[in-house]
């Protein structure tokens, strides 16, 4: 039956509420209805969803102390359906109509959470509601037929709530209301509202074009309104209703922030929280998305979130695809830039997965469109772009990058840099998977195309070095100290780019090859300098001085004293041909040359150049090709290679006496390998005297085989040579008995090193025993020959001459010992009274000669007796005891001194170091010094090999175990070894896990008083003393 009049609708709903109160519902019902939206003002949000359904444009709220109001001038008014619908549950004639919020039917119903009564006032009807359903006009005066607006009275009457909490939770909401409620309404373009106090408040819409929006906002508290601005989008599309299957024409809208920029240019600005609306906005929805977006999304019956249905995702893709499209207009109007990127959604924002579809829309339209904004303007599609940082692209043109990829690229090539500290727009950049080009690429290129690259940097300007320079600079000192192999690479690579602009303007050098400008012209002319523009130009003192350092960096350098000294041998001593250089001027500059060595820089560099005068000749030669002899030293080389009986193969020159006077110079030639005597060189022993030292044992670093020659010196026919060596002059035959070369021979040998008069073998450490110390060859050689001159200048063996016989020339030097070792007068001397009888008493008392009870006599003299020595000689020193006295007592106190230790303790630095301390040393000498106060080796147990300068002892502690098995520290747990036995123990048990388990292993077994080791080739066995061995046993019987 059709309803036509209030009064019949009246009476039908009397009877449902007479129903719900006989079966006790009706409070259940108001609860029901009255909780089922978010806030406790919900009901604004449903006056307004009435206003705009009626198509007002205009509304207001009149709040009282007792009641409420809310006027709007809707030009459809109520029907008698209308209020059949209103007084309701759940039965809403909006559900079909596409243009109208409302559908659930049950909104209106959130007012009775403060009013019992509502009254409304539209078109022909007047009527309030009682029980939440029943429409009742009593005591109402009825409307008159040309009132045209729509007005309802809420009084304050619900018992649940008094009338100043409900009048002030509704002030409170009106106050909160945003620009989000007019954003995406079509009709109602003003909301005004005044509060009990009479002060105003108002929003206000206002279309300044087809796309652009002004909400006006008025606070009550301010004088005056507040604009916010907005880009907006909508367009009507076409969705599957969920519930009927039939296609539902829906309008959708997608909304920008917008602001004012400098010279008052409108840009789009990122909005801090983007909201999903749905027609008002949902509160408990967020998209995390920096613009707003509207579609009458299928949502919760409060309209606070949206639900999860295929509908939704349909009205999500139309709103993907609104907000691409959107982005044309949005470039075509000029506002999209690089900072209008941070408004759109980028792989690092929490996007619900609902949203996503958004963003991947926007990279692939970004991908394939032109809408990238580009460095020089414009935009480009972002594949086949690059992206690099702000310097770079600035210094390196979108035509630079061209060159230097060489390849045919369409211009532009740079994408826009992200304003300052903008991650968002970054972040988005780097969504779109655009190429980055870095100063990492730049320099791969300087290096992969140098002719390439010097024909581009040739046309650029002072200006732009400069910059290139500062970038490159900071590129470098921007690596991180910590990675040093990457500063390292960096600095390897950039020192090897010919990319430092010369002073001529065209030529490129490696900072290297390169000097820094001076003050003095006639130097820089003759150096590869700098153009100083490029490190000098224009105003910014900060980029000047961070290319002058880069230069510097790269290996470019003053111009110092040794570009000076560089300079100078270039110039004027490259070969040996003369020069016009003054006697003043050449020893000016060997001057300067021993000044600078003696300032501890290397000679090396003068080794190849041509640097000395000669004597009687006006060339100059280099140093390799000069000798010295008086009146600098008296060498006799100078009456060597000037006697032309002597076949030479390589003739050397004196140096010019001139030098004489030059302070300082005698070191500086001899540091140049200038000859002072004739060679004498190393070789083996087991080489040069196969008889006297046979070779025995495995060879190993300990091997010690040596022996010494005179190179190519001939005697009886045997010698040995090296013609390899720069100062190898020719065959030395003694036997031409040639006073010149005896004298060189003898001058050599007085200044010769007395370790190179012998020859010493040493098998390996393993055979100490069968070492063997014996004369070198080059003594057994001069022993052999006749070759010293006496005073009338016959040639004699070394045993026939005596100082007295000696020829003038030869000075008599023996502070070596070298005239001993060859025999020098032995012969003589066994021909004197004196020796004859000395000889006579040694062989009496046992000795075979007088040198060998000399030697003995010598052992005398420290105080050591005969049985002393013999002792010493035939035995091992006794390895030391300490037993046990109380074993159980002993435990006990290393138990507890255990359980009191500190535990290790280490600092992280460049690597762990322990910082706790023990007395380690002191309780080591009171275990193994024996009762000849000597200190044992634990393993080779031999006698440590020599003591300190305060007479203690020298050994080494090393750690029995490690820190794996040794958690705190204690004296027992070390050992007491010589150095050798410490750096074996340490290599080859210390660095070996299985090595240190079996020690750990011998060390708990009681049954073992020794531990047998492997230490490389040799087998030795670690020995502990009793009381050492029970100390660290139980040690470990409590880790």
């Amino acid at each position: 039956m059709s309803i036509e009049t209030i009064h019949q609708l009246s009476e039908k709903r009397k009877k449902w509420v007479e129903t719900t109160r006989e079966n006790d519902f009706e409070d259940g019902i108001k609860r029901f209805l009255t909780d089922l939206y978010p806030d406790n003002a919900h009901f604004i949000y449903e006056l307004l969803q009435n206003a705009e359904d009626a198509k007002a444009s205009e509304v207001q709220f009149v709040l009282n102390t007792d009641n409420i109001e809310f006027k709007h001038n809707g030009s459809q008014l109520f029907s008698i359906s209308d209020v059949e619908s209103i007084t309701s549950i759940g039965n809403s004639p909006k559900k079909d109509d596409p243009t109208s919020i409302g559908k659930f039917g049950v909104g209106f119903k959130a007012v009775f959470a403060y009013t019992s009564t509502p009254e409304i006032k539209s078109g022909e009807y007047h009527f309030r509601i009682r029980d939440l359903v029943v429409p009742d006009t009593e005591g109402l005066v009825p409307r008159t037929l040309d009132e045209n607006r729509t007005h309802f009275l809420f009084p304050f009457d619900n018992p649940q709530k008094s009338p100043e909490k409900a009048c002030a939770e509704i002030e409170k909401n009106l106050r909160q209301l945003g620009e989000g409620t007019l954003l995406f309404l079509k009709n109602i373009r003003k909301i005004e509202y005044r509060l009990p106090d009479a002060k105003l408040g108002s929003l206000e819409r206002i279309e300044r074009s087809r796309d652009r929006i002004e909400i006006s906002v008025q606070r009550p508290e301010n004088l005056a309104p507040d604009s916010v601005h907005y880009l907006r989008f909508e367009k009507v599309v076409d969705v599957n209703d969920e519930d009927e299957g039939d296609l539902k024409s829906c309008r959708i809208a997608v909304a920008f922030g917008m602001e004012r920029g400098k010279e008052q240019k409108w840009k789009i600005k990122p909005l801090d929280k983007g909201q999903v609306c749905i027609y008002f906005p949902a509160e408990k929805e967020a998209s995390n998305l920096r613009f707003h977006l509207h579609a009458p999304f299928a949502s919760t019956v409060a309209r606070d979130s949206i639900r999860d249905c295929p509908a939704n995702d349909e009205l999500r893709d139309h709103i993907a695809d609104l907000v691409t499209e959107s982005m044309f207009a949005i470039r075509d109007q000029g506002l999209l830039d690089v900072a209008f990127l941070a408004t759109l959604p980028n792989n690092r924002d929490p996007l619900d997965d609902f949203y996503k579809p958004i963003q991947e829309k926007l990279v692939e339209v970004f991908k394939n469109k032109k809408l990238t904004p580009m460095k020089r303007g414009g935009h480009a599609a972002a594949s086949g772009i690059y992206r690099g940082g702000a310097r770079l692209s600035s210094l390196i043109s979108d035509k630079d990058l061209a060159i230097i990829l060489g390849k045919n690229h369409s211009l532009p090539l740079w994408a826009a840099n992200a304003p300052q500290r903008n991650q968002e727009v970054d972040n988005f950049l780097s969504s779109l998977g655009i190429s980055e080009w870095d100063e990492k690429d730049l320099v791969s290129e300087l290096s992969n195309q140098p002719d390439l690259v010097l024909r581009w940097l040739k046309k650029k300007s002072y200006k732009w070095h400069q910059e290139f320079y500062a970038l490159l600079g900071d590129f470098l000192s921007n690596t991180h100290r910590s990675y040093t192999y990457q500063y390292r690479d960096r600095k390897y690579e950039l020192s090897n780019l010919s990319i430092v602009r010369l002073s001529d303007g065209v030529t490129y050098k490696k900072g290297r090859d390169c000097h820094f400008p001076s003050d003095d012209a006639e130097y820089d002319k003759k150096l590869s300098c700098v153009d100083k523009h490029v490190y000098s130009s224009g105003k910014n003192k900060n980029q000047q001085k961070k290319a002058r350092e880069f230069l510097g960096e790269i290996g470019v350098n003053e111009i110092g004293e040794k570009e000076r000294i560089d300079l100078l041998l270039e110039t004027f001593y490259q070969d040996n041909r003369s020069v016009e250089l003054t006697d003043e001027q050449h020893l000016k500059h060997i001057s300067d040359f021993i000044k600078w060595w003696k300032e501890g820089n290397y000679t090396i560099k003068f080794k190849s150049y041509a640097i000395f005068r000669v004597e009687g000749k006006d060339d100059f030669h280099k140093p390799i090709e000069c000798f010295l002899d008086l009146p600098f030293e008296d060498t006799g080389l100078e009456a060597l290679f000037g006697c032309s009986e002597i076949p030479l193969k390589n003739q050397k020159n004196p140096v010019s006496k001139k030098y004489e006077k030059v302070d300082g110079f005698i070191d500086f030639a001899k540091s140049l390998s200038v000859m002072q005597a004739l060679e004498i060189r190393e070789h083996r022993a087991t080489k040069m005297q196969k008889d006297t030292f046979k070779k025995m044992g495995k060879k190993t670093h300990t091997t010690i085989d040596r022996d010494y020659f005179l190179n190519a010196l001939i005697g009886h026919g045997t010698y040995w040579h090296n013609e390899g060596s720069p100062y190898y002059i020719g065959e030395l035959d003694l036997k031409i008995h040639k006073i010149e070369l005896s004298l060189a021979v003898w001058k050599t040998l007085c200044r010769v090193e007395e370790e190179k008069l012998s020859a010493f073998y040493l098998p390996n450490d393993a055979n100490r025993d069968k070492q063997r110390r014996e004369s070198s060859f080059l003594v057994n050689q001069l022993k052999s020959c006749r070759w010293i001159p006496d005073k009338d200048g016959r040639f004699w063996l070394p045993s026939d001459v005596t100082k007295e016989s000696l020829h003038e020339d030869f000075p008599y030097n023996n502070h070596n010992g070298w005239l001993d070792a060859i025999g020098f007068g032995e012969n003589a001397k066994k021909q004197s009274a004196d020796h004859i009888a000395l000889t006579r008493n040694a062989r009496e008392m046992g000795f075979d000669n007088v040198y060998d009870a000399k030697k003995w006599a010598e052992i005398a003299k420290t105080g050591i007796s005969p049985d002393e020595f013999l002792s010493k000689l035939m035995s091992s020193p006794e390895f030391p005891t300490s037993p046990v006295s109380n074993l159980e007592r002993r435990q006990a106190r290393i138990t507890e001194q255990h359980h009191d230790a500190p535990e290790k303790k280490y600092e992280l630095k460049q690597r762990s170091v322990r910082t706790t301390e023990i007395d380690r040393r002191t309780y080591l000498k009171n275990q193994y010094i024996n009762d000849d106060d000597q200190m044992i080796c634990q393993i080779c147990q031999k006698e440590m090999p020599f003591k300190k300068r305060d007479g203690e002892y020298y050994f080494e502690t090393k750690e029995a175990l490690s820190r794996d098995y040794f958690t705190k520290e204690h004296e027992a747990q070390y050992l007491a070894l010589c150095p050798e036995c410490a750096a074996r123990y340490t290599e080859f048990v210390k660095n070996d896990e299985d090595a240190i388990k079996k020690v750990y292993n011998a060390l708990k077994n009681p049954d073992e008083p020794e531990i047998l080791l492997r230490l490389g080739e040799l087998t030795k066995s670690l020995r502990f003393v009793e009381t050492h061995r029970q100390d660290i046993r139980t040690i470990l019987q409590n880790e």
